[in-house]
């Protein structure tokens, strides 16, 4: 039996999906529409699993929140939405939860999601892992040692399965870290978010043409929310 948060701006959709879980065992408990009384269940209470909504995750500060919710409470989190916004699709995946429930709620998807939340966040080990950005790098674990990847060499990051992969001039380095902890840390002067897969560095960008960039040789998706940031930069500069 798991201790469930359920953060929702809807009752009805609180209501909905409580009655499913605790069909299914769940110990639930809910916060209706506020990160605040969300964070002050959560320091309360022993909750296993956080199931928020998509409506909650809109404005600037929902990836830092989930970043801080993951390295504070230690717990896998799990995004409710509709899959036809394609918009806040977009976003969700950028914040690479552990699950996604879509609506309307159904007891074999919800269960079914929740499993695959747990074992990602299993096999994840995130929490073991401390943040290890500086002023002009960060270190990555390589076998039993930290490696330093200075900022300057990279050319882009792309998120992978709860993974991103860094790509310098010279290699390919997999950090644990999500893509949108680079984007946090990154200067958003130097560094880019093209796609909810890619950030690029500007300093390497080739070639800019329709929905694609060109850097180092290789191209790169343009995602059609990030395309308006792309061209501000460019008149900028």
């Amino acid at each position: 039996m798991k201790n469930v948060l359920i953060a929702n701006a809807n009752k009805q959709s609180i209501e909905n999906l409580k009655t499913i879980l605790e069909h299914d065992g769940f110990v639930v408990q809910y916060a209706f529409g506020s990160f605040s009384q969300m964070l002050a269940i959560l320091d309360k209470s022993l909750i296993e699993i956080l199931i928020v909504d998509q409506t909650l995750l809109s404005d600037q500060l929902a990836s830092s929140f989930i970043i801080d919710l993951r390295k504070n409470f230690n717990l896998p989190i799990v995004v409710t939405g509709s899959e036809n916004d394609s918009a806040s699709m977009e976003r969700i995946v950028a914040l690479q939860p552990h699950g996604y429930i879509a609506k309307p709620f159904k007891l074999g998807a919800v269960r079914l999601a929740i499993d695959l939340a747990l074992v990602k966040f299993k096999e994840s080990g995130y929490h073991n892992y401390p943040n290890r950005f500086f002023k002009d790098s960060f270190f990555v674990k390589s076998g039993h040692a930290f490696v330093r990847v200075r900022f300057e060499d990279i050319l882009y990051l792309e998120a992978d399965s709860g993974y991103t992969v860094v790509h310098t001039m010279h290699k390919k380095i997999i950090d644990r870290r999500l893509l949108v902890e680079f984007e946090n840390e990154l200067s958003p002067e130097k560094f880019l978010r093209i796609h909810r897969s890619f950030i690029v560095s500007v300093k390497y960008v080739d070639v800019l043409k329709g929905n694609e960039i060109s850097i180092n040789g290789e191209t790169l998706p343009i995602g059609r929310t990030y395309k308006q940031g792309i061209m501000q930069l460019i008149e900028k500069n």
